[in-house]
């Protein structure tokens, strides 16, 4: 219910599908949306002339600032020890040495200041994977998660942190052959992770030195789900390289 609710809400804020139907009869609940036809990532960098870049980056920079002016009430510095309290269980109980190294840095965010984010609505899980690149140059945005940690900026980190180790991408980009759609697609991904980041810092300076500890938090959240070996590597490497300030 609480996740129909948010959708509901962020309809207002950020475009997102309509709930069109709620099964309440059901257990668990569930509803349908809306039906959007649009381009994944891939689709569009292969299908776009490079410019779309620029466009998309002035895109999400304008709904971020949709987000920033919809303040809710949140404890944010709880929220965020209860979660990190939680990953620290994982990371303590956790057999591979790499994510075990990963406790330092899981210190330094239990010590954070996280009260000093802006508590704001939230997509949740603002991913390449859930953007949806329509024909007139906007986006809809998908699978909205429902959780504590509402703040936009968690929303710029997680995009950012995307972009930055091919999340989305894993696919293709995290193989050692790559065709020359692969090849292209590293290099407009790369080109729209420097693009967004100067812009972020422009419009949102004040994020700018929050987003390490919020792109750890984003990349160790991933953590318990992953099986992998390669991703366990590819989130442990990401995260012992970022400055978390205290």
């Amino acid at each position: 219910m609480r996740q129909v609710e948010k959708q509901q809400r962020l309809r207002k804020i950020i475009p997102v599908p309509q709930v069109v139907r709620c099964y309440f009869d059901k257990n668990p609940i569930s509803y349908d949306m809306e039906f959007i036809q649009g381009l994944d990532f891939r689709q569009a960098c292969l299908s776009k002339p490079m410019s779309w870049i620029n466009v998309f980056v002035e895109c999400m920079c304008t709904h971020f600032k949709a987000l920033e002016g919809a303040a809710v009430k949140a404890d944010l510095q709880s929220a965020f020890k209860s979660k990190l309290v939680s990953l620290q269980d994982v990371l303590y109980a956790h057999q591979a040495g790499k994510v075990r190294a990963l406790i330092p840095v899981l210190e330094a965010l239990l010590a954070y200041d996280f009260s000093r984010l802006p508590a704001t609505a939230s997509h949740g899980d603002l991913t390449l994977e859930n953007i949806i690149f329509k024909g007139d140059g906007d986006v809809v945005f998908i699978d909205v998660l429902d959780g504590d940690l509402e703040s936009f900026w968690m929303d710029i980190a997680k995009i950012t942190y995307d972009l930055e180790i091919a999340w989305s991408l894993r696919s293709s980009l995290w193989q050692s052959d790559h065709s020359p759609d692969d090849r292209l697609l590293r290099m407009l991904s790369r080109y729209l992770s420097e693009e967004l980041g100067m812009v972020i810092a422009q419009k949102f300076p004040e994020a700018v030195p929050h987003l390490p500890a919020l792109k750890a938090i984003q990349a160790l959240r991933v953590l318990p789900y992953s099986h992998n070996e390669q991703t366990i590597d590819k989130l442990a490497s990401y995260v012992a390289k970022l400055p978390i300030p205290v």
